[in-house]
């Protein structure tokens, strides 16, 4: 366990150790593991937040507006920020933006829609911010991916890992 936890491990050791009796010792451990449930309780209840949050998203076509679904939800945009930020180690508006480009995606190169098309279909305001976006994630525009890049080639992978 030492190797795994290190010093609170230590730190319960040494508290079983210096506690006399074996109900005292009981007690401990119960104290530490319920700690550590109610920390794990509280990070789960911040992923369900998270997941709610995320299928909101989802239900309005990935477009982010982050007053509605902070009224909506009863939670502060900061705090929604925070959270995604803390969980999944990104802002809510990029976290919209890959979901937008992973929807718009296949649709690019397996597809013959017009981008407009794609771009709407996707949640982009309009072509032009569909294209900046598709371009920032690859480094090429959609239209050059649909005619240069062939599906799940190894050009196609390194452009896409180029972007965020």
């Amino acid at each position: 366990m030492y190797d795994v936890t290190g010093s609170e491990n230590r730190n319960l050791y040494d508290r079983i150790m210096d506690t006399g009796d074996l109900c005292s010792k009981i007690n401990v451990l119960e104290k530490y593991f319920l700690q550590k449930l109610k920390k794990n309780e509280s990070h789960l209840k911040k992923v369900a937040i998270l997941h709610a949050l995320n299928q909101q998203l989802f239900m309005n076509q990935n477009v982010l507006n982050l007053p509605v679904i902070a009224q909506s939800s009863g939670i502060s945009e900061r705090y929604i920020q925070k959270l995604y930020l803390t969980n999944m180690g990104i802002s809510p508006s990029s976290f919209a933006s890959v979901t937008r480009f992973n929807k718009s995606l296949p649709m690019v190169l397996n597809t013959p829609e017009s981008l407009t098309t794609i771009a709407y279909h996707c949640g982009y305001y309009d072509q032009a911010h569909f294209i900046k976006e598709f371009k920032k994630f690859t480094g090429i525009t959609p239209s050059a991916s649909r005619h240069s890049l062939i599906k799940n080639d190894a050009d196609l992978q390194q452009a896409v890992n180029i972007g965020f």
